[in-house]
């Protein structure tokens, strides 16, 4: 993980930030849009400092914190209050922070139980967490896969289409990683509702997730782009990572138009103190 994001700083921002869901928001806005004028705000995993703009611009006082050199470097060009440093060891002080957020990055950090106890204890009373977890492909119902129950385990809507590009990228990336180990990320609690209530009920949090589709659709290189991003492509060597994307577009021109379609299902997970 730290490989690919010192390799390629705010390769996140550019995978993600252009989709919407069916409201017209970001990824990151959907946390961005909890934050009030004056509150005090920790990005946990910030990147390039994506969501501590959107923060910014709402009026909230953001900080981040980062274990990639190179990504922090990209947030403190754009003017970023940022720290690096690991979320299970937090450098801040005690009940520093109203709003705690972290967008794709808390489900894959390890030792969840350190990183909840670092959360709380830098958060104000009454205080909130809210991270977005999943990024998984909408599967259509006509393929028979059972839903994602690390994303959260609802049935799979019967209107999508029957195709997309997410299902022939992993399609084609399972194939290329045949026999290999593939990344194992985080604690597996810290990305399912069932996780969450385990990790934050004992310490008076109450627990809600919600579903959002984010549509990523585009061109071939706009697609291509976000889903690369995934860190089992560090596994390729620039010879099979080649050989993929040629056989991605082969496949994408087949089987779509000019535009490819691409859902992938988040969830905004939150903890807030009662």
């Amino acid at each position: 993980m730290e490989q690919l994001h010192q390799r390629q700083p705010g390769i996140t921002r550019r995978a993600l930030a252009r989709g919407r869901d069916a409201a017209g928001r970001s990824s990151y806005a959907l946390l961005a849009e909890l934050v009030t004028p004056g509150s005090r705000v920790l990005d946990l995993g910030c990147g390039d400092g994506v969501l501590l703009e959107l923060v910014a611009s709402r009026g909230g006082v953001g900080v981040g914190i980062d274990c990639s050199a190179a990504e922090l470097a990209l947030a403190r060009q754009a003017g970023a209050t940022v720290v690096r440093a690991e979320a299970a060891a937090l450098p801040l002080r005690a009940g520093s922070f109203d709003l705690v957020l972290s967008h794709l990055a808390f489900s894959v950090m390890d030792d969840a139980e350190a990183v909840v106890a670092q959360i709380d204890r830098v958060l104000a009373a009454p205080g909130c967490f809210a991270a977005v977890v999943g990024g998984g492909p909408a599967l259509p119902a006509s393929t028979g896969r059972q839903p994602d129950r690390q994303s959260g385990g609802e049935p799979d809507r019967q209107d999508q289409p029957t195709e997309d590009g997410f299902e022939v990228f992993l399609s084609l990336l399972g194939e290329a990683l045949t026999g290999r180990a593939r990344c194992r990320l985080g604690d597996r609690r810290a990305g399912r509702p069932e996780g969450w209530r385990e990790l934050w009920h004992a310490r008076g949090y109450q627990v809600t997730w919600e579903r959002h589709e984010i549509d990523l659709s585009g061109t071939l290189d706009e697609v291509w782009l976000t889903l690369a991003s995934a860190y089992d492509m560090t596994l390729l060597s620039p010879e099979q990572t080649q050989g993929l994307a040629r056989r991605f577009a082969e496949e994408c021109g087949r089987r779509f138009a000019e535009r490819i379609p691409v859902t992938m299902v988040v969830w905004r997970a939150m903890a807030e103190r009662g």
